[in-house]
């Protein structure tokens, strides 16, 4: 039986990113974020879809998955739930990220912990 391999270029990968950065600037500068209400919910979407594309096309170079000598469908559900672990990881870390941005930059500091 053989396995199927996910590949994607580094080309598709950049473009991605490129695409969502060029989404989320025009978003951002026509306020879309604030006047529709289920705008962050697509962009959260492409946003992880982005972080797993970028997952499995650096497993595709560095064989990061090696570690599992399981073949068939246990490979491909230990794969699909390392790669959303991956993203959902990533996830929480940009959370913290604009939080922390939230708190120390774009609110004026330390007096806003303290009051």
């Amino acid at each position: 039986m053989e396995e199927t391999v996910i590949m994607f270029s580094s080309k598709f990968v950049i473009g991605l990113l490129i695409f969502i950065i060029f989404v989320h600037i025009i978003a951002t500068v026509n306020y879309w974020y604030w006047t529709i209400w289920w705008f962050d919910i697509p962009m959260h979407f492409l946003g992880g879809f982005w972080v797993a594309i970028v997952f499995i096309w650096l497993n595709s170079k560095f064989d990061i998955l090696k570690f599992n000598p399981i073949n068939g469908i246990v490979r491909t559900i230990t794969t699909f739930i390392t790669v959303l672990s991956f993203a959902a990881f990533i996830g929480v870390l940009w959370e913290f990220a604009e939080f922390l941005f939230d708190v120390f930059i774009s609110s004026g500091g330390y007096e806003k912990i303290i009051q």
